[in-house]
């Protein structure tokens, strides 16, 4: 059966009138995952509260450096437009290309 399914996908099957999820993992425990819509459902829920955990993780790393000087992103002398080495781009808005 393992190999009959795609692998690390959610298969929905229904027998006896009730909803089942499969998921077929042959590369970690090559075993089989079955859960009902409850399970199924409690899984979803995991996921998006980790994927927003890992997404606010990574937001406090990016503010946690002090040092970061954005002074150097900002637009100096030699800021002349839009430079032609960056192809063809004119939108009809003045010479610097807005």
């Amino acid at each position: 059966m393992l190999n009959k399914l795609p692998a690390h996908h959610f298969v929905r099957r229904i027998h006896d009138n009730q909803v089942f999820y499969v998921y077929a993992d042959p590369t970690v425990c090559n075993c089989l995952y079955v859960g009902d819509q409850k399970a199924f459902s409690a899984y979803q829920q995991y996921r998006q509260q980790k994927a927003l955990a890992d997404e606010q993780q990574e937001t406090a790393a990016d503010y946690q450096d002090a040092t970061w000087d954005w002074g150097g992103w900002e637009m100096g002398p030699a800021w002349a437009g839009w430079n032609p080495a960056w192809g063809n781009w004119n939108p009809g808005m003045g010479g610097y290309g807005w």
